[in-house]
C-alpha cells in the first residue's frame, strides 16, 4: 500500500461520513426548515456521531453471526469425524 493512497476501508468510511451528511442536511432541513442544518453544525455532527454509532453495532452483530456459523460449522466436523471414528455411517 502506498502511503499517498488511503487503504479501501478510510476510502469506504470517507464515503459513508459524505452520504451520512448528505442525508442528515437533507432530512434536518425537512423536518426543522430550509438551512437549519447549516445554520446548526452540531445538530449534523451528532447526525453523524449517531449513525456511525449505529453502523458500528451492525458491524458488531454481523460479526456475532459469522462467530455462531463458525461454531455450528465446528460442532458439525466434530460430528462427522466422531460418526466416522466410531464406522456409524447410518
Amino acid at each position: 500500500m502506498s502511503p499517498d493512497r488511503p487503504d479501501f476501508e478510510a476510502q469506504e468510511a470517507g464515503y459513508m461520513t459524505i452520504s451520512w451528511l448528505r442525508a442528515a442536511k437533507e432530512e434536518i432541513d425537512r423536518l426543522l426548515g430550509e438551512g437549519y442544518a447549516k445554520k446548526n453544525p452540531e445538530l449534523l455532527g451528532m447526525f453523524i456521531q449517531a449513525a456511525s454509532i449505529k453502523y458500528y453495532a451492525s458491524v458488531l452483530n454481523a460479526n456475532d453471526d459469522f462467530i455462531s456459523i463458525a461454531a455450528s460449522l465446528d460442532s458439525l466436523a466434530d460430528s462427522i469425524s466422531r460418526s466416522d471414528w466410531n464406522g456409524d455411517h447410518s
